[in-house]
């Protein structure tokens, strides 16, 4: 096919998501589903969705919370969505750990005081600042309880 031909030619979107604002984020996971926020620029409000990344199908959406705007997609690990609060509206600190079925979009756990740094295998790492500096935890990844706080661990 010559190129102009190839420039010239119409194409079609498999699928389409209709979103209440504007797909702020979209993050792709290992299975096969794509998790985004929709925000409202207008209401300065947020929620939450995820979809078959084949089909466009939606396993879920419009999720939000109490904090309607300054919350967001921290990341996708496993079958779980990690999202983060803010320290202050106007700093882009993240702080809070507020952990989501991947495929239900239901809460699986929440954490106020720590802010994620990453997810692997079957833990969280986390942070909490204290006066005498930054404090280390692992946290369980389906739970979130504490499994040691790194602080004084050799390893």
């Amino acid at each position: 096919m010559p190129i102009r031909d190839f420039l010239h030619k119409k194409v079609k979107p498999a699928w389409v998501y209709r979103a209440d604002g504007v797909v702020w984020r979209v993050v792709p996971t290992g299975a096969g589903v794509l998790v985004g926020e929709d925000r409202n620029v207008n209401k300065m409000h947020v929620s939450f969705f995820c979809t078959n990344q084949v089909t466009g199908e939606a396993l879920w959406k419009g999720i939000s919370f109490d904090e309607r705007w300054w919350i967001g997609i921290e990341a996708v690990y496993s079958d779980r969505v990690f999202l983060h609060g803010f320290a202050r509206p106007d700093m882009p600190d993240h702080k809070k750990i507020l952990a989501l079925d991947l495929f239900t979009g239901g809460i699986a756990w929440s954490n106020d005081d720590m802010r994620f740094i990453l997810a692997v295998e079957d833990s969280v790492f986390a942070s909490k600042d204290t006066v005498n500096g930054r404090l280390i935890f692992e946290l369980n990844l389906r739970t979130g309880s504490t499994l040691r706080s790194l602080e004084n661990d050799p390893d």
